[in-house]
């Protein structure tokens, strides 16, 4: 009977949120990195760093079964990993406490969140790994709740994918080793444990990061970095050692989706200020704040091993977010989401348990809240009528006389891209995009050509007469 009521939990979830976000979700191209998710899905490339081959491998393999608009179907996949995300976050909270009703709450303070709902429409890569993470959580904590070492392995397996594209997350993983080592410090080869721990993480950590340096310098032209190389010839040796290294060089150390290491200070608190302000508006509200602060408080009385195993990937994202150049994209705090959204799971569940006669007036409480949350971020997420970015590529591709080339700057450069690339809508056009010295850099390898630059105001195309390199 319990199975079959949690079968009917998982059903609901799956077609409340498949509802939301499928008559949310964009219809055609996007721009930005949307684009270029939309557009290496059906090319199987590599993106920015940190590549994120796992991602685009299974996407790939996704456009291959859903035979539709490309773009839509790397768009729903982003939605498919967000409710499975949520089905995984279902069984954790209930796995803890037991508590169906709790859990699907926990739930619907997640998927209604502004921030999760807008990244769960659209080609973007955070519903993939954030489900990844919730795993990794849900194996660590059935280890802590069994003694199986097969659950620690797949645990750190897991984590291994994970965080293999999301590097800064890598402090998470010397947490949970301590947090297993104070656990069963007394248990007998506790080495072994350890070592074949490690060695379910370092391998596909390792693959992850090998499959991008090698394969890296055959995907021309689907990110700015490859394209740079193969155009202009900036960074040589692109074949040797050396080359592999600055690769491996560009993964790790620059751009990591914004994370290049910034202390200062004015910049730290406009970071936390932008995080207060998304708190304070839609994407999570007062009572459930608060809930989820009680919960840390509940979660560390009741088992600290709980508390911190969930508190971890908050500090660990809350400190990447505060100290980084990525300080204003509040993606990056998704992570600490996922454990606030616990944590709320402890303060309801231990407000409950204080007032169990009032439980009935609690739950419609929450529920007028989630409501509200619905209706709010419903009108503020809705993309189901952007059409304009195709239709802005398409004016601008049918302006561009024949063979020529086109200079276009981010981030519009990648929807033209995708329409070149995967409907193959005027592949005669070279298409450059261009970030500061780029014009200069090309028009001065490739002196010969008609060239041709987009005003991104009116969307019209305007060509380039002249052209003086600087000295």
């Amino acid at each position: 009977m319990k199975k079959y009521k949690q079968l009917i939990y998982v059903f609901a979830i799956v077609v409340v949120f498949g509802v939301l976000y499928l008559l949310t979700m964009p219809p055609t191209v996007l721009s930005g990195d949307s684009a270029r998710f939309q557009i290496l899905a059906n090319k199987l490339g590599i993106a920015h760093p940190s590549g994120y081959p796992l991602y685009t491998s299974i996407s790939f393999l996704f456009t291959r079964i859903i035979i539709s608009n490309p773009a839509y179907t790397v768009n729903l996949f982003s939605a498919v990993f967000g409710i499975i995300f949520l089905v995984v976050l279902f069984k954790l909270v209930d796995y803890l406490f037991e508590n169906k009703t709790v859990s699907l709450l926990a739930v619907f303070i997640m998927g209604l969140s502004q921030i999760f709902w807008y990244q769960s429409i659209r080609a973007e890569v955070y519903t993939f790994y954030l489900t990844l993470l919730t795993i990794s959580l849900f194996c660590l904590l059935s280890f802590f709740s069994t003694g199986k070492n097969s659950w620690f392995y797949w645990s750190m397996f897991v984590l291994g994918l994970y965080t293999s594209s999301r590097l800064m997350m890598v402090p998470i993983v010397a947490v949970f080793v301590v947090l297993v080592f104070f656990k069963y410090k007394k248990q007998k080869k506790m080495l072994i444990l350890f070592f074949t721990g490690l060695l379910c993480f370092a391998v596909p950590f390792l693959l992850n990061l090998v499959y991008v340096l090698m394969i890296d310098k055959n995907n021309i032209g689907y990110n700015y970095i490859s394209l740079y190389n193969a155009e202009f010839n900036i960074l040589p040796g692109n074949d040797t050692w050396a080359g592999l290294f600055r690769r491996a060089k560009w993964i790790l150390l620059v751009e990591q989706y914004g994370g290049i290491i910034n202390l200062n200070i004015s910049d730290m608190t406009t970071a936390f200020l932008i995080l207060v302000k998304s708190v304070l508006k839609v994407n999570f509200s007062l009572p459930a704040i608060f809930l989820a602060l009680y919960g840390m408080w509940v979660a560390y009385h009741r088992d600290k091993f709980y508390f911190f195993l969930f508190a971890s990937p908050f500090a660990v994202n809350m400190g990447y977010f505060l100290t980084t150049l990525a300080g204003d994209r509040l993606t990056n705090v998704l992570p600490a989401y996922l454990t606030i959204c616990v944590f709320f799971g402890f303060g309801l569940d231990g407000i409950i348990k204080l007032y169990p006669s009032n439980r009935k007036y609690i739950y419609a409480i929450l529920c007028l809240l989630f409501t509200y949350l619905a209706f709010t971020n419903y009108k503020s997420v809705d993309r189901s009528h952007l059409y304009g970015h195709q239709e802005h590529a398409i004016k601008v591709l049918d302006q561009t006389p024949e063979n020529g080339v086109m200079f276009v700057s981010w981030p519009f450069s990648t929807t033209l891209l995708y329409q070149r690339m995967v409907l193959l809508q005027r592949t005669d056009l070279k298409i450059v995009p261009i970030h500061e010295s780029t014009i200069d850099e090309y028009m001065l390898r490739h002196p010969e050509g008609d060239f041709y630059i987009v005003n991104e105001e009116d969307f019209t195309v305007e060509r380039m007469y002249q052209f003086k390199p600087n000295p």
